[in-house]
């Protein structure tokens, strides 16, 4: 007989038959439910348990903050401004220099973007 039966019918059948403390094979035998059928909703109710919905909002990427830059051009131009320097640092080939004059807040910018 083709019965259709819910999600949650089937949850309290395989839950009833999983208490019992027979074997599936021997519950579905002695209450008249197919195993193939039983099988087949305990692996359905497992894969409607791991659906996950799609995001309902795009996501945005975060506003990256803007840290000015001076672009030295001659030798004595970055010597005079390496004697004033509080902070040197070498990332990746790349060397960043914080002068003693620098803010608050564009040290704290420069150490988010390292960070980042």
């Amino acid at each position: 007989m083709n019965q259709y039966r819910s999600f949650e019918e089937w949850r309290t059948i395989i839950e009833t038959a999983r208490s019992s403390g027979m074997s599936d094979k021997d519950w579905c035998m002695a209450n008249g439910v197919s195993i193939n059928s039983f099988y087949y909703n305990v692996r359905r109710l497992r894969n409607h348990a791991c659906d996950i919905p799609v995001p309902s909002q795009i996501s945005v990427t975060p506003k990256q903050d803007v840290v000015p830059l001076q672009i030295v051009d001659d030798e004595t131009s970055l010597n005079y401004m390496t004697s004033s320097t509080a902070i040197s640092i070498n990332c990746n080939g790349i060397n960043i220099s914080i002068y003693n004059n620098a803010s608050t807040d564009v040290i704290k910018a420069v150490v988010t973007a390292i960070r980042g």
